[in-house]
């Protein structure tokens, strides 16, 4: 083998190591693990901010069993409004935790995971509103949420995969 071949041969190797590595990163890339599907602007006007999460049998419940034993942590002065292990809106499932972090708090927050088939969404909003009008609010976005096309498009613009709860807890 001549040296021109050898350097040839070097070049090809590369170019497709090259090629691989350029699939792996786009392939991961598009993981439909978890991607942020948007903000949606409640009537209180808080932001309640949608993200795609990866799909597991054990959610919603293991997002709330999560969150109910990290929050003395925490927060360990935190005071629960609402909360709901499972919960039924259409086809999607749900779990909803609704608390402050202190019980003079002005502030609510609500974090959900949603799960509709194969898709899954983790939901939050803090808002100083009333918890009830804005618990109201995120339970009609669930219910609609399995039929929101802009959120469905947007799960193939997947960054980077979280854990079902979102690292938060």
């Amino acid at each position: 083998m001549t040296k021109n071949n050898k350097w040839s041969d070097a070049q090809s190797n590369r170019k497709t190591v090259i090629l691989l590595a350029l699939f792996l990163v786009f392939s991961i890339g598009s993981h439909p693990g978890a991607a942020h599907a948007g903000e949606i602007t409640l009537e209180n006007g808080a932001k309640l901010k949608v993200v795609h999460i990866q799909y597991s049998r054990v959610l919603p419940h293991s997002f709330y069993d999560q969150a109910l034993a990290s929050l003395p942590h925490l927060f360990p002065e935190h005071l629960i409004l609402a909360a709901r292990r499972s919960g039924k809106l259409g086809d999607a499932v749900y779990a909803l935790v609704c608390y402050r972090e202190t019980p003079t708090s002005q502030n609510v927050t609500i974090q959900a995971v949603v799960s509709h088939g194969v898709r899954a969404w983790r939901l939050e909003t803090t808002s100083a509103d009333s918890y009830s009008d804005m618990l109201i609010q995120v339970l009609e976005q669930i219910a609609k949420l399995p039929s929101n096309g802009a959120a469905q498009r947007s799960r193939r613009k997947s960054s980077s995969p979280l854990s079902p709860s979102g690292g938060r807890y």
